[in-house]
């Protein structure tokens, strides 16, 4: 811990409490002291007779020299001078405009959790995916093909969701009524198992297939994911203008679990999905609202060009957004991204850094191994809660603390230390003890912001959505539609300001609500969508007048294809009525384009299929 005079000649009085403030501190110090049985006489004593085992020393490594710290005994947090220095020893966080931490830019009205849904989840980007869709399917030459529509794309991600809530080994069961643990009246409702398949096969952002293979090839090696950049540039857009975040901010990585043959994939055998596409995220630290992201995509020569480390690379660039400059952000990481070098870069754009550190990454010049703690021995015996500071610059510091291991720490300010409780197990005795040891404030500050990401992850985990594809990027969209509704989930619950038992406190009931409302915008398409009993197709009359107001019926080309007559399960006749006016029989010939059943009965004017497509009026 550094004085009272070393922070007002570094930092001000950023880490000192006025003597007016000093009165609700010592109330709550003496609670402390009364909790942990320590008096401020005894205190005296024990600086007096074990001065080292609290006291810090500060080493300023421009000036090669050592300074002692006077030691305070009893409370931590006591200065010399008899004040309380502050126990959130953070710069002071400045929003611009008067913002405030939060959700963003929603209006009064749109509250409901489909509301805010709509704002991530936006018109454009489910335009977007009905276009190419559609496209794709007609350029590929699939038929039969219904176009997709809003309505059938909105049932289509209802029955996605539904994946993650229910888990089932085939997917298909939710579709067989002879699979009682499995199927789901509430899916077959929505849309048949077969519209469902071919919308999958069929499910793009960009249409690939009017890309030669030296088109996308060449489209590769500039970028990987070039069929879903556009709609991962509108994500991060709709996901920074809805959110401002907290002065706490986090940046790790997640997971998408694939199976694929691509150049960026990712293999960690320690990891519960071994194969999968890494996303940098970064997220506020006190709601692990996901912020910004950013799509690993391999070396990138962008970041050769600008100097910077591969592992400093990902912090770079989440951070680059004016959002986060010059504002006093406190960003936590983990060692793999921790350096000096970031530090000093995210510093120079007014950003603070906590997080824990490789030893390796710090010159010898610097600082010498054998100042770090190492594990205690009996030869060189560590006490917990021992810990010392280490001044690089005017805002570099580096703090090691031993609690049952070592623990290095690296930040752009200085904190003192406080009292945590533990419990200490006696080998001799086998008796269990609590014990209070001291603790960098800047560790528990990196243990109450670092959980982000971690958190958003574990909610994608709960309910990930199991729609299993061979098409890679699917992955990709369904993991991103799911980060939607958990956006939208910590919006609605900051704007409710929701307590536990309330309506849509928890994950799982706000989930069920958007995947209800989807289900229910669906419903305009199903009494003219199709329905499908197991593998076959049983196609429900359609309206003679719908069909002959149809201009296609007279131009292009029909052809007629035979689908089965019976279901072989249930042996039910699933042939449909002729649509030709006055025939009523039945039969299971259908018209490729038109969509309706025909009958093929020799006439002396003809088969129906055939009057219905020459015939002007019938």
């Amino acid at each position: 811990m550094v004085s009272n005079e070393d922070e007002d000649s570094d930092h001000g009085s950023d880490c000192v409490v006025s003597e007016g403030d000093s009165d609700g501190e010592e109330e709550m110090y003496t609670r402390a002291e009364e909790r942990f049985g320590m008096e401020a006489d005894e205190a005296d004593e024990d600086e007096e007779t074990d001065d080292s085992r609290v006291a810090d020393v500060l080493i300023d490594a421009s000036l090669k020299r050592e300074i002692d710290i006077p030691s305070i005994a009893g409370n931590p947090l006591r200065s010399p001078s008899g004040a309380y220095t502050s126990r959130r020893e953070v710069p002071d966080f400045t929003s611009k405009r008067n913002e405030r931490s939060g959700p963003a830019n929603i209006s009064g009205g749109r509250r409901s959790p489909t509301d805010i849904f709509d704002l991530l989840w936006t018109d454009e980007i489910i335009d977007t995916f009905i276009e190419s869709t559609n496209a794709f399917a007609i350029n590929t030459g699939r038929k039969p093909w219904k176009p997709v529509t809003k309505a059938c794309l909105n049932g289509f991600f209802a029955i996605a969701l539904f994946t993650g809530l229910k888990n089932t080994p085939v997917r298909r069961w939710l579709w067989d009524e002879s699979q009682p643990l499995h199927y789901s009246k509430f899916v077959a409702d929505i849309m048949s198992r077969h519209r469902f398949e071919d919308i999958l096969a069929c499910f793009h952002w960009v249409d690939t297939s009017i890309f030669s293979p030296a088109q996308k090839k060449e489209k590769n090696s500039s970028d990987c994911f070039w069929r879903m950049a556009r709609f991962l540039e509108i994500l991060k857009n709709n996901f920074m203008s809805h959110w401002n975040c907290n002065q706490a901010i986090d940046v790790d990585e997640q997971g998408i679990p694939a199976k694929c043959y691509h150049t960026a994939i990712q293999y960690n055998g320690d990891k519960p999905y071994k194969w999968f596409f890494k996303v940098y995220s970064l997220n506020d630290g006190g709601t692990s609202y996901m912020h910004n992201f950013y799509l690993f995509r391999g070396k990138d020569v962008s970041r050769v060009a600008d100097g910077v480390s591969a592992s400093a690379y990902p912090v770079v660039s989440l951070t680059r957004h004016a959002c986060y400059e010059n504002r006093n952000h406190i960003l936590y990481s983990d060692n793999y991204f921790q350096s000096i070098s970031l530090c000093n870069e995210l510093m120079n754009r007014g950003i603070h850094c906590v997080g824990t550190l490789r030893i390796n990454r710090i010159p010898k010049t610097l600082v010498s191994k054998d100042w770090y703690y190492k594990s205690s021995t009996a030869k060189n015996p560590i006490e917990r809660g021992a810990c010392k500071t280490m001044k690089l610059n005017d805002s570099l510091y580096i703090t090691t603390w031993f609690d049952k291991r070592p623990v290095n720490m690296i930040s752009t300010f200085s904190s003192s230390k406080d009292l945590v409780s533990r419990w200490y197990k006696d080998k001799r005795t086998k008796r269990s003890d609590e014990i209070s040891i001291f603790r960098p404030l800047i560790v528990g500050f990196y243990n109450s912001a670092m959980g982000g990401t971690d958190q958003f992850d574990q909610w994608l985990s709960y309910y990930r959505i199991a729609v299993r594809s061979k098409y890679w990027p699917h992955r990709i969209f369904f993991h991103f539609f799911l980060c939607c509704v958990i956006n939208a989930y910590i919006i609605h619950r900051s704007l409710h300001n929701l307590k536990k038992h309330d309506k849509y406190h928890d994950l799982l009931s706000f989930l069920t609500e958007v995947m209800l409302q989807l289900a229910t915008r669906s419903k305009p398409e199903k009494p003219v969508a199709a329905v499908f009993d197991g593998d076959y197709v049983q196609r429900k009359r359609a309206r003679a007048t719908a069909a002959f107001q149809n201009p296609a019926r007279l131009v292009g080309e029909h052809f007629p294809y035979c689908m089965p007559s019976r279901d072989p399960s249930s042996k039910k006749d699933i042939r449909s009525y002729c649509t030709y006016p006055g025939c009523g029989l039945r039969s299971s010939i259908y018209c490729d384009t038109c969509c309706v059943a025909f009958c093929v009965v020799p006439r002396p004017d003809g088969t129906c299929f055939r009057r219905f497509h020459t015939e002007q009026l019938i």
